[in-house]
């Protein structure tokens, strides 16, 4: 199994149950396959192929997820970045990830834009803001102009799924590939150790550029058709405010 097909089991299961709330906007499953497939299209037209680096680099969002399961469907590697890195840490990473494609958002796109320009070869920009900054397309264009792709690229358990890189506490950041398999079975543990179950609405608070966050709640939680409630960052009052409401 590939991780990709959590969404297509998850839609089947549940296509009208909420799969992601944010900031007061219901996703359905239904909803996020499609927009996941309208953006591989996208994806698949700029290039992308089996192999390469599809980076986001961007506070907790349902674009980054949706980045994140387009990516792997295609067979590239999703690369989240972490958002607290300064300009020569980032142009470090991306000039080891080469990524093909990079997304960012409002809060970021001023410094992956310096970074990216200081490459030889920059990857293709995108962000999720309202406006965006010289050099960078608009990431609501791509999904508005493209048909669903109803399809995603044959995979084995042993391909690459994500490039995630350490923090380089000790020197530079190094970059871990988890291959799809990795990727399942830390699900099917996170599954059996802490008995989530589809019917769960779960907070997704930690940053989606760490394994944890990305695959051991998720990941895991994609896996189930359970509902999850992102949040940009943590906020200690709006925390108690949506366990509260959700």
């Amino acid at each position: 199994m590939d991780v990709g097909s959590f969404l297509d089991i998850a839609t089947n299961h549940f296509p009208d149950k909420p799969a992601l709330i944010f900031e007061g906007h219901r996703y359905t499953y239904a909803q996020l396959k499609n927009r996941v497939q309208c953006l591989m299209k996208g994806l698949l037209q700029l290039g992308v192929q089996k192999g390469d680096r599809v980076a986001v680099f961007m506070w907790n969002s349902p674009e980054m997820l949706e980045v994140y399961l387009a990516a792997i469907r295609l067979g590239a590697l999703f690369t989240p970045l972490n958002y607290r890195l300064t300009e020569p840490e980032l142009c470090f990473l991306l000039a080891d990830a080469e990524p093909r494609v990079l997304v960012t958002d409002g809060l970021c796109q001023n410094i992956v834009g310096q970074a990216a320009y200081s490459m030889g070869n920059p990857p293709r920009l995108f962000s999720t803001a309202a406006e965006t900054a010289d050099g960078f397309k608009r990431y609501e264009d791509v999904i508005n102009a493209h048909k669903p792709l109803d399809r995603q690229t044959s995979l084995t358990a042993d391909d690459p799924c994500q490039l995630l890189y350490t923090s380089g506490t000790t020197g530079r950041p190094k970059g871990v590939v988890l291959s799809h398999a990795n990727v399942c079975w830390n699900a099917v543990n996170m599954m059996h150790v802490r008995r989530d179950r589809p019917e769960d609405v779960a907070l997704l608070l930690g940053p989606l550029f760490h394994a944890a966050a990305l695959n051991s709640h998720f990941t895991t939680r994609l896996a189930l058709g359970a509902t999850q409630v992102i949040m940009q960052k943590f906020d200690p009052e709006r925390l108690m405010r949506l366990v509260q409401q959700e």
